[in-house]
Parts: structure tokens; C-alpha cells; sequence
């Protein structure tokens, strides 16, 4: 479906640092489980049962595939060529090309999150206690699965995991504890910085591996999701106004500074960026909108 005629987009700070998001489409219906791919225009995103491939630039479904038998499908990520897909007691690996084949299986029950990585699948799992798995490693932790948020540092094969009232990165080699308060996380690798906000408050943070803070900022409006826009040391904040209109504003991941702002008639309930920084998704309850990046 083409992009309706409602989104209004804003200059950026400086034609130098400028981020331009210009909406290219819109998928209707609910997704269990959504990742844009590396590509600049496929995503994957669980529907109607199946793990279905989706152009971004139109919004259109191609192909799908009952990935999980007699099960529904979740999609948690895409990476690298590949596909995470999740059932109830299944992750399945996917190599993505003309259609999906099956890589790899394991058997993990309860899984709430789950990343592929250059070293390893990991994620954290809700089953009699709360799990961080690392491959074939896991590790309990001391917070609230069911009110976790999580994230992934690819190249370290590290989760990052809070419930709100501290940060926990969790790798083969044991875990590090960030106590820092903060219902929403965003790791950013080119950065190397970790974004925290409090979803419902104004505020956003930059702290390093350290937990030190490099920068703090208040933003006219109240958050309800962000990420990382992948390679462009920036991060995408969704805000909600108090007319229940929302804005997707970027920030310099360097200082905070406001980079540039797109208006939108309701706040999404997550924002997401594809792995190569050049495709942004607002998923809302019905329909994820697409849009293209440039800068």
C-alpha cells in the first residue's frame, strides 16, 4: 500500500547532519514477531500462523512459510542472511535466499527474545526462573522476565537485559551489572554507547560499557520506544504528544542534539531500524508503516 499523504517531514539541524525519513509504505494486520533485514527492502514478520517475507518498499507479501509446525510462528531477528524463528519450545535458524530453509533447530521453551549474533543465538527464556542463554551456556538472572526488555552487542555476542531496574550484559563469559533505571534499551555499535529511557517519561540517556552517563536530554513529549538507526551514530525516538499525535525524533548519538523530527497522527508502539540503517519501521497494533533513511 502507498504512503498516505499525512506524514510531515521536518528538517534536520544542518543540511550536514540532516536525517531524512521519507515513508515508503504500509503493512496492514497484526505480526507476531517482527526484524527488517539486511536488505534494504525485506523484512520477515510472523502472521496468520507463518513466517511471511515482506517488501518494505510496498508493503506487499510474498512469500510464507509454516516454519514452526502446527504452531505459530515468531519471528525475533533477522541477521546476516538469516532468519530467527521461534515456537513454544523451538528456536529455528533460517537461511534466507529465494525461499527459507532450515539451518539449525534447538529446543528452548519459553523464550521471550532471542538474537542471532556473529558468535552465537542468544536471548533470555522464562521457564522456572529467568534465563540469559548464550548458545548452549545459560545463566539465571535476578530480574523480572515478564517485564524485560532486551537488546544485542552482535559482535560480542552479548545480551543486554532490563526490567526496568538495572541493566544486566550477559556473555560466555559471565555477566555485568549496570545499575541504572530504565524500562527501554537501545545498544548502538557504531556508537558503542547504550541508550536508556523510561517509557511514559520525557527523558533519554547515553551511557557507555562502563554505565557511565556521556549525555542526558529531555524531549517535548513522553517516550514510548527507541532504536538505534544502525551505522549512522544516531538514535530514533518515538514520542508521543500530549494530543496522542506522535514524532519520530533523531538524536546524535555523540551529545543528544536533536538531528530531525517526523511528524505522524499517533505514536507507534515500537520503532525499529533495519541492520543497515536505511529502513526505519513504526509498528502499531494493525500496521507497521516503512519508511526509507537518508542523510
Amino acid at each position: 500500500m502507498r504512503a498516505p499523504a499525512w506524514i510531515l517531514l521536518i528538517a534536520g539541524c544542518s543540511a550536514q547532519d540532516a536525517v531524512h525519513l521519507q515513508q515508503q509504505s504500509t503493512l496492514e494486520g497484526p505480526v507476531v514477531g517482527f526484524a527488517l533485514s539486511s536488505s534494504d527492502s525485506k523484512a520477515q514478520a510472523g502472521m496468520v500462523g507463518n513466517t511471511c517475507a515482506v517488501e518494505t518498499s510496498n508493503g506487499l507479501i510474498g512469500d510464507d512459510h509454516d516454519v514452526v509446525a502446527d504452531e505459530e510462528d515468531r519471528v525475533h531477528d533477522t541477521y546476516a542472511g538469516h532468519t530467527l524463528v521461534g515456537g513454544s519450545g523451538t528456536l529455528v535458524t533460517l537461511a534466507e535466499g529465494s525461499t527459507l530453509e532450515i539451518e539449525s533447530s534447538a529446543q528452548k521453551s519459553g523464550v521471550i527474545s532471542a538474537f542471532l549474533t556473529d558468535g552465537a543465538t542468544i536471548g533470555l527464556r522464562d521457564h522456572a526462573g529467568c534465563w540469559a542463554f548464550v548458545g548452549e551456556q545459560e545463566v539465571e538472572l535476578s530480574i523480572d522476565c515478564g517485564h524485560s526488555v532486551t537488546d544485542a552487542q552482535r559482535e560480542s555476542a552479548t545480551l543486554i537485559a532490563t526490567d526496568g531496574s538495572a541493566v544486566v550484559f550477559v556473555d560466555a563469559g559471565g555477566t555485568s551489572i549496570v545499575p541504572e533505571e530504565g524500562n527501554l534499551i537501545a545498544w548502538d555499535a557504531s556508537a558503542e554507547v547504550l541508550y536508556l529511557a523510561e517509557r511514559g517519561e520525557d527523558w533519554i540517556k547515553a551511557l557507555n560499557e562502563g554505565g557511565d552517563t556521556l549525555w542526558a536530554t529531555s524531549l517535548d513529549g513522553t517516550v514510548q520506544s527507541i532504536d538505534d538507526l544502525v551505522g549512522q551514530n544516531a538514535v530514533m525516538v518515538m514520542v508521543e504528544q500530549e494530543d496522542g499525535s506522535g514524532e519520530l525524533v533523531t538524536l546524535d548519538a555523540a551529545d543528544g542534539a536533536p538531528i530531525a523530527s517526523t511528524e505522524t497522527p499517533s505514536a507507534g508502539e515500537s520503532v525499529l531500524t533495519g541492520n543497515n540503517g536505511k529502513t526505519v519501521a513504526v509498528v502499531l497494533p494493525e500496521m507497521i508503516h516503512f519508511f526509507a533513511v537518508s542523510r
